[in-house]
């Protein structure tokens, strides 16, 4: 049976059962108030002459949510409102008494604290996510460093001075390594698994010998992680391979984990030597978290009370003065022409000189202030700056200006 067809005929099912409410009674179910306590009103309800039940959502929300719109997984019912079983218990009572039961739910509402697989997988797996058309995320924005990225405005401080506090720890649960800040756990890209499983490995080496059955698992481990395809990958069959076999990446290295407590402690002498002692090991924080967000390296710390701490980052670009002393220069210049403009006024003979005035004096002294400058390229062949040529340009137009004033007779139509 083609979609086409299925659709027809449950448009056709909904269509032949669909009647008009003609009297709702509005419930809020919360945790404390579920679908069997829906149910026990359901005769009182048909008496007062109600004929239908106008429930609020009542799909999986966020844990303790008290109006359900936060949902987390359009997929099943909340369980905090009750089993599938009452729920249907609740449908039956309400056609036992020959009431409806109208929905409210808004398909575009969700919730991202907490419990949302479906986002916690584009968190991961960014442009390569199996949902990452579910959500309206601009993977190509006008600012290149946040090209197939998701800015999360969380932090409740400057990024560096997080991190510094060690608000930001590394974690392992269920063979998945996510960071975690206060009540809150980010899902770290999988490539980075390497930079912890990979510290050291020839310490554990040590331990267990090259031939141990468990230190060739976390080899194979970290090669299966090495070939996982890119999070930019957005082909149907990339996007797959990549969502299989990441879990399969996460259920071999719980298992590992769990098997060999030297395993098992290797790796948490990593997260803890990844996560730090106060500054000494604040490099390799961020070396980690930067590649796992595969955001760059762009940290400088001034920690205080400690020697400065500067980490790899781009080469600054050669022109980038954002404020310059022409702004202030600009600022005077406009009150003073301004001023001038106002002495003017009384002395003028005729109608346009003030416009003539200004478009002589901004100009030259524009090229002025502009001289001072080194941050803005010269253009053309003259050698000048944007903002020169076009003063030249304006004092040009003044001149013409001026030609065509002083050839009229002197007369003010107002003033």
């Amino acid at each position: 049976m083609d979609a086409e067809r299925l659709f027809r005929e449950v448009r056709a099912d909904i269509a032949s059962c669909a009647h008009l409410p003609t009297s709702t009674y509005r419930v809020q179910l919360t945790p404390s108030f579920r679908f069997a306590d829906a149910e026990a009103i359901v005769p009182y309800l048909a008496k007062l002459g109600v004929s239908d039940l106008y429930a609020s959502p009542c799909l999986k929300a966020t844990p303790g949510s008290l109006h359900g719109y936060d949902v987390v997984d359009h997929g099943q019912l909340n369980p905090e409102l009750g089993t599938d079983e009452e729920h249907r218990r609740l449908c039956q009572a309400l056609k036992e008494h020959g009431m409806g039961l109208l929905l409210d739910f808004v398909p575009n509402h969700m919730g991202i604290e907490r419990d949302n697989e479906k986002w916690r997988d584009v968190l991961e797996n960014g442009p390569a996510s199996v949902y990452a058309r579910f959500f309206d995320i601009d993977w190509d924005p006008v600012k290149e460093e946040l090209k197939n990225k998701v800015l999360l405005p969380v932090l409740g401080d400057q990024y560096g001075i997080v991190l510094e506090n060690g608000e930001l720890k590394l974690e392992l649960e269920s063979g998945a390594f996510q960071v975690r800040y206060h009540d809150r756990a980010f899902p770290i890209a999988p490539r980075a698994y390497q930079k912890v499983l990979g510290l050291g490995l020839d310490r554990l080496e040590g331990e267990l010998g090259h031939s141990h059955l468990d230190f060739i698992e976390l080899q194979s481990i970290l090669t299966a992680i090495e070939h996982l395809p890119s999070r930019t990958e957005t082909e149907r069959d990339k996007v797959l391979e990549r969502s299989r076999e990441k879990e399969v990446i996460k259920r071999r290295l719980k298992a590992l984990v769990e098997k060999n407590p030297q395993v098992a402690t290797f790796v948490a002498e990593n997260v803890e030597r990844i996560n730090g002692r106060a500054v000494q090991t604040l490099g390799g924080a961020e070396q980690l978290l930067a590649e796992a967000f595969e955001q760059g390296n762009r940290l400088e710390l001034k920690p205080a009370g400690r020697e400065p701490l500067t980490l790899p980052a781009l080469e600054p670009p050669a022109r980038s003065l954002p404020i310059h002393p022409t702004q202030l220069y600009s600022a005077i210049n406009a009150l003073l022409l301004c001023l001038v403009l106002l002495a003017w006024e009384p002395f003028s003979r005729r109608d346009g000189e003030l416009m003539a005035l200004l478009l002589t004096i901004y100009p030259v002294t524009r090229f002025l202030i502009e001289m001072v400058r080194d941050d803005e390229p010269t253009i053309w062949i003259t050698g000048l700056t944007i903002s020169q040529n076009l003063s030249l340009l304006v004092l040009c137009g003044a001149a013409g200006l001026w030609w065509y004033l002083l050839r009229r007779p002197p007369q003010k139509t107002w003033g």
